[in-house]
């Protein structure tokens, strides 16, 4: 009788996890971003025009209730930066499952509070925590009697511990010539490439995952424009 009565007392506890409450309505909530900070020439025929800073991403969130829902709305309340100062962002019909998208143009904590409104009372879906960091990368400067074009190093920020990272070098046409991929360092050597003289980009990413959620991660990319000129 004792261990009937303990199996029912951990079945029921399980069971009401997955059952909405007042508070909150049970559901697999993840989501997939995406973010690019690229340092480019102004005019790559003439690269003492300096740098411009382009950054662009792109935030999907994705839900899916455990139950059917009813309501007049689903209400999305935003934040930048922290937790606490939100304000109305939009309102989306009702489904059990969709998704969302939002552009964010720099590197940032987001937060997206999803509720459902029915009968003017808002009832918590789910509070996405998106953090967006973004990658440096440092260009080499490759011209005569300093560095050498068929071997230097590639450096960039570090993201996160224990990350691996992608790294190509592209022409100023986009065509990839060289790329190491599971680099755990910041710092990668280029060697047996000869560069003649000229525009590339140095384009590094990496995947960053959602500790708590591993369906959920975000991919961000550095670009970084650099010259070669060899007499």
């Amino acid at each position: 009788m004792k261990k009937f009565f303990l199996i029912f007392i951990i079945t029921a506890v399980f069971s009401c996890s997955l059952i909405p409450t007042d508070n909150s309505i049970a559901g697999v909530y993840t989501y997939t971003a995406t973010f690019i900070s690229q340092e480019l020439f102004r005019d790559t025929a003439n690269t003492s025009l300096g740098d411009t800073s382009i950054t662009t991403g792109v935030v999907i969130m994705n839900w899916q209730t455990l139950n059917s829902i009813s309501g007049t709305g689903i209400v999305i309340d935003k934040s930048v930066g922290d937790s606490v100062s939100y304000s109305a962002w939009d309102t989306l019909t009702v489904n059990q499952n969709g998704s969302h998208i939002d552009s964010v143009f720099s590197g940032n904590n987001y937060y997206y509070k999803f509720s459902l409104l029915d009968g003017g009372k808002k009832v918590e879906m789910n509070i996405y925590e998106i953090d967006i960091p973004v990658l440096l990368v440092h260009s080499p400067s490759i011209i005569s009697g300093l560095t050498s074009p068929d071997s230097f190093n590639i450096i960039y920020s570090n993201i996160e511990s224990n990350m691996k990272y992608s790294v190509k070098i592209t022409t100023s046409a986009g065509d990839s010539i060289w790329g190491v991929n599971n680099v755990s360092d910041t710092i990668v050597s280029c060697t047996g490439l000869y560069l003649s003289n000229g525009i590339y980009a140095i384009s590094v990413s990496t995947w960053v995952p959602d500790i708590l959620n591993s369906q959920s991660l975000v991919t961000t990319t550095g670009i970084s424009q650099f010259t070669v000129y060899q007499k």
